[in-house]
């Protein structure tokens, strides 16, 4: 299969399902994020000041709003409208860098497009959009670098621009870097110099995070917001128990990925496999029955209280998390499969174990939905293991899995639109 092929393909995935959203379905229909940005930035230009998650993309439509002398109301969705076109082509050399052939990246473009929580920021007009994209070059670079060392002063420039642009997707993607140098660490390989860079990069991206006037007033609020609400007196004691757990649960999986020699290759006791695999879908389950449950006004709105509306919107995200687990345990079960697949097992880990945080955090914060910001990005690292898992389940049933696929992506769509 040819990269002409692929990238005609998932150009013309984008467009399909850009045009299908945008102007067959009039998305958004309802309050979303792209709507608040509409009104943020027509607010900005009387000169007030709001705190503002993204000031990079303010300044992108900014300056285009100079240069086109065109409308926010135009250019927030216009500008998304042709992101949103292109992404899959962004995704398939951000994949290709990463090892990846043509065959499995088509098969993950797919995938992707069954999954709510991947369609949701990829279509919508906010910081996200690009900050998702971002955060995986940076993740690739990263892994290049030790492969030329020309690339550390972009690694440098791409970590702290990030910060710039978005204050979210630079978080997610900090803790998802540091989180592999750890691992690097505690597998005795040579990561002092990485961490040499990164500790760097993390200094100025602090210093620029202070001083910056653009998240003054974001800071302020998060302060006001929620960490004013964390610090109180009861949540914290409910914050140490819930530190405790996971703490508990982390030194269970340290002790139990202590495989011979210190590699992860090594694991082969079905006892390990099945223990890590249970745990991780039993946590998994958990979180949205607890997400779910301290916010069900916005989660019940969604479904009308109905069951088959439910199912009907998150058949893509089950099938998505099904192949995700079976894919997690062919790479726990196969050496070879897991050496193919390792900086995606690895990443798709260290945002679950984010995700496990701010899950413990959602109940002292503010805003509740922290959790399906972290999904979104852990999508693009999860989509690979979830194609092995799919590959492996279509041995056993045969096409079927084909067959489905428009219904699916049909469900997903509609989670995205809710018209």
């Amino acid at each position: 299969m040819s990269n002409t092929n692929v990238l005609f393909f998932s150009l013309l995935l984008g467009i399909l399902i850009t045009f299908i959203a945008r102007y067959i379905y009039s998305y958004p229909l309802h309050p979303t994020d792209e709507l608040n940005y509409i009104a943020i930035l027509n607010y900005l230009e009387n000169k007030s000041d709001w705190p503002i998650s993204g000031p990079g993309y303010v300044m992108l439509l900014q300056g285009l709003q100079t240069y086109s002398q065109q409308s926010y109301s135009y250019l927030v969705p216009t500008t998304a409208m042709l992101i949103s076109s292109i992404y899959y082509c962004c995704l398939y050399f951000l994949y290709r860098l990463l090892g990846l052939n043509n065959k499995d990246i088509m098969g993950i473009i797919l995938i992707l497009s069954l999954c709510s929580y991947f369609l949701a920021p990829m279509l919508e007009g906010r910081p996200q959009q690009l900050g998702m994209l971002w955060s995986l070059a940076l993740v690739v670079i990263f892994i290049r670098m030790k492969d030329k060392k020309s690339l550390i002063w972009l690694f440098v420039s791409a970590y702290v621009g990030l910060l710039y642009y978005h204050l979210l997707s630079f978080l997610i993607a900090a803790f998802l870097i540091w989180g592999l140098v750890i691992r690097q660490y505690l597998s005795k390989k040579n990561s002092f110099n990485n961490m040499k860079i990164l500790l760097f990069s993390t200094l100025i991206s602090t210093v620029v995070l202070f001083t910056t006037s653009s998240y003054h007033y974001m800071l302020q609020n998060i302060c006001d917001f929620h960490i004013a609400s964390l610090l109180k007196q009861n949540n914290i004691y409910y914050l140490l128990l819930g530190c405790g757990i996971l703490a508990i649960i982390l030194k269970y999986l340290y002790i139990t990925l202590q495989i011979k020699k210190d590699d992860m290759m090594q694991l082969e006791e079905k006892y390990y496999i099945y223990s890590i695999l249970t745990a991780s879908i039993i946590l998994s389950i958990v979180a949205f029955i607890f997400i779910w449950y301290i916010s069900p006004t916005s989660y019940l709105t969604f479904y009308q209280e109905s069951i088959i509306l439910f199912f009907l919107f998150q058949m893509g995200n089950i099938y998505f998390g099904i192949g995700f687990f079976y894919g997690l345990y062919q790479c726990l079960s196969k050496t070879e499969r897991l050496l193919q697949l390792e900086i995606f097992f690895q990443s798709s880990g260290i945002l679950m174990l984010l995700g496990a945080v701010v899950v413990l955090l959602s109940p002292f914060l503010g805003d509740k939905n922290w959790i399906i910001r972290v999904i979104d990005y852990w999508t693009l690292f999860a989509a690979p293991l979830v194609l092995s898992g799919i590959k492996a389940l279509q041995k056993k049933c045969s096409y079927t899995c084909y067959f489905f696929y428009p219904a699916l992506l049909y469900g997903s769509l509609l989670h995205v639109i809710r018209p």
